[in-house]
């Protein structure tokens, strides 16, 4: 299977590869356009776990964002050394790598803040530090697997849009006709176009596998929202589903930080990777 995909990848010109790329973007625009309003329910704040610890509202929803933290400013500090600098081809991939750490600060705070006390207004502090976590991985991929340059000039509108999709459904909550949409579009956009361009191009580093984790993580701390009141339940009232979200979605973001600590730079592919 992955032979026939790497086979397929490889009969691809740069224009069809990136025409898919674009076509994708297109569509996914314009499906996102043609749907229904997509309102934010109330009962969206009603967790499974709302037990207080320690004088802390929502305790483990609040403290389980903490290995956010820790991966944050791990990956930060670690950019920080001179050491990190043979793990990245170029210095502009470097970019979009610390943006995600950073992200990830603001996700841990945002997220803590929120449910402290969830409500639509801080809401908006959870989903604008999420943002900043989610866009900076397709300009990652694109610095990876294309372009540095492209990459890094990517990476700035990408978190601007992003939180402009915050920002907009804040306002629609605000008129009465809250609309979810464009946010929904800017989350799911991030991983799929990822995912996307993982398939299309060609590594330029081993350790690909840690991409697959981290993406991975990701869909399971999805599933695990979605269902925080079984997992609830099912573990006798010991964690929630949103709890292990938070843990799960970290865990993620730690493969991120160890494939950029481990890998090394795979030779023998064409060093313009998209340039055949």
């Amino acid at each position: 299977m992955v032979s026939r995909l790497a086979r397929t990848r490889d009969s691809l010109s740069t224009t069809t590869r990136w025409s898919l790329f674009v076509g994708f973007t297109v569509v996914a625009l314009a499906a996102t356009a043609l749907a229904p309003r997509i309102a934010q329910p109330l009962s969206y704040h009603d967790f499974a776990d709302q037990r207080s610890m320690l004088g802390v509202a929502n305790a483990l929803n609040v403290l389980s964002n903490i290995p956010f933290l820790i991966v944050g400013v791990w990956g930060l500090w670690w950019m920080s050394r001179r050491d990190s600098e043979p793990r990245f081809r170029e210095p502009l991939e470097r970019w979009p790598a610390r943006a995600i750490f950073f992200g990830l600060l603001t996700t841990g705070l945002g997220s803590a803040y929120y449910h402290l006390e969830p409500n639509n207004h801080t809401l908006v502090f959870d989903r604008l530090g999420m943002i900043v976590g989610f866009m900076p991985i397709v300009p990652l991929a694109i610095a990876e697997r294309g372009n540095a340059r492209w990459g890094a000039w990517m990476l700035p509108p990408m978190i601007a849009l992003g939180a402009g999709t915050v920002l907009l459904w804040n306002h629609s909550e605000s008129v009465g006709a809250g609309d979810l949409r464009w946010y929904f579009l800017a989350q799911a956009y991030a991983f799929v176009a990822t995912v996307g361009i993982l398939i299309l191009t060609r590594p330029g580093y081993d350790r690909q596998w840690m991409w697959l984790a981290a993406i991975g993580g990701y869909a399971l701390a999805k599933v695990a929202e979605l269902l925080d009141r079984q997992i609830f339940n099912g573990t006798g009232r010991l964690v929630s589903g949103h709890s292990i979200k938070h843990v799960v979605a970290a865990v993620g973001a730690y493969f991120l930080l160890r494939m950029f600590q481990q890998r090394t730079t795979v030779t023998q592919i064409d060093a313009a990777r998209f340039n055949r």
